[in-house]
């Protein structure tokens, strides 16, 4: 049971600048790698990114698009998600 207090707290709470900024890019992120048909990696959206005027590094790219719980490329021609390969289920 949650407390109303709580739940109003969480209800009206405000997003701050940082999680806004996260979730912009994190959709355009979504944006460029859906116009690529689902191709591209983290380096080449980083570099689209960044002629759209946006800073990001390519790590920062790779947890976003990481914690969309997406089939990761193995690189290979196993067919299988990089998940599978290392024995870690995805």
């Amino acid at each position: 049971m949650l407390s109303k207090s709580s739940y109003f707290e969480f209800k009206n709470r405000i997003i701050s600048i940082q999680e806004k900024r996260k979730i912009d890019i994190s959709r355009s992120i979504e944006k460029i790698w859906l116009n690529s048909n689902k191709i591209y990696g983290a380096i080449k959206i980083k570099a689209m990114l960044e002629l759209e005027g946006i800073s990001i590094s390519e790590r920062t790219v790779g947890n976003y698009m990481n914690s969309w719980i997406l089939p990761l490329s193995t690189g290979g021609n196993t067919g299988l998600p990089r998940g599978e390969i290392l024995g870690m289920r995805i």
